[in-house]
């Protein structure tokens, strides 16, 4: 048998064969280790992080299993049970979803969401052709430290993308005011999962990464973009008449600004 990597409070995605269907996956938390009274099997114990987010002791022979790939062709896990891969600051978490790494292995989820023309393009970047387009795309822009994908914890399914951009990639061209920028895929949008995963990385700015300030822009007409920013306390600063896009034309851009001490006083006025 394999040697166990698993260790209390790892994240990890479960592939559950269910009856009648093609399997889902889904996120648990490992609580620890323990050896059962009667068989003398190796048990790990973890909890739901969906739903009602039960308790549960399986052998780790069975997080060991490997997926039929021939019954189940489109699971790209080789095993059961497989950990999310971690950044230098762990993984980042929400009530509803897990920030992580993108993987080269999401190309598919992410030519999925890009694809839709209604997606990128109000976010400045032209919809994907292809999946290797996507996956060139997690290769060389998604794979950069500080990028997230957003993850639903009640299926494991990839949502959308969120990250900080810093130095001269941010509007601020500062290294302590980072920018964030993200897009939800639109099967997801009207559910909140922008501001949702928006707060959890602007806390991650200023509690984690020191920032004195975090930005955030949105194109003209990004209405849905707006909202998020809204919600999420930035103060508008200015617009570029000409911001820059991939797309081959420029774009009004509306920039927006919250400042460290502006977010510990929204902060302070929750507890």
């Amino acid at each position: 048998m394999r040697e166990n990597p698993f260790r209390e409070g790892d994240i990890v995605q479960h592939f559950k064969r269910e009856l009648h269907s093609e399997g889902n996956t889904y996120l648990y938390r490992i609580i620890g280790m323990a050896t059962h009274s009667e068989t003398r099997e190796q048990m790990m114990i973890y909890r739901a992080l969906y739903g009602s987010r039960e308790l549960y002791a399986r052998p780790l022979s069975m997080f060991l299993s490997e997926v039929d790939h021939e019954k189940y062709p489109p699971i790209r896990q080789k095993y059961r049970f497989e950990k999310l891969r971690e950044t230098g600051s762990g993984l980042l978490e929400t009530e509803r979803l897990v920030l992580r790494p993108w993987d080269e292995s999401d190309a598919e989820d992410l030519f999925r969401m890009a694809k839709d023309p209604q997606v990128g393009p109000s976010a400045g970047w032209p919809a994907h052709k292809s999946v290797e387009e996507s996956r060139e795309i997690i290769r060389n822009v998604l794979s950069k430290p500080g990028t997230f994908a957003a993850v639903r914890k009640e299926d494991g399914r990839v949502i959308g993308s969120i990250g900080l951009k810093t130095g001269q990639d941010s509007t601020s061209e500062k290294e302590n005011e980072p920018e964030i920028g993200y897009w939800i895929g639109k099967d997801y949008w009207g559910n909140g999962y922008a501001t949702e995963a928006s707060r959890r990385l602007i806390r991650h700015a200023f509690e984690d990464c020191g920032a004195g300030a975090v930005w955030c822009c949105h194109y003209e007409g990004n209405r849905k973009s707006g909202r998020v920013i809204e919600k999420c306390g930035y103060s508008y600063v200015r617009t570029d008449p000409a911001g820059e896009t991939l797309l081959g034309y420029t774009l009004p851009e509306l920039q927006y600004v919250l400042r460290k001490e502006d977010y510990e006083e929204g902060a302070s006025s929750h507890e």
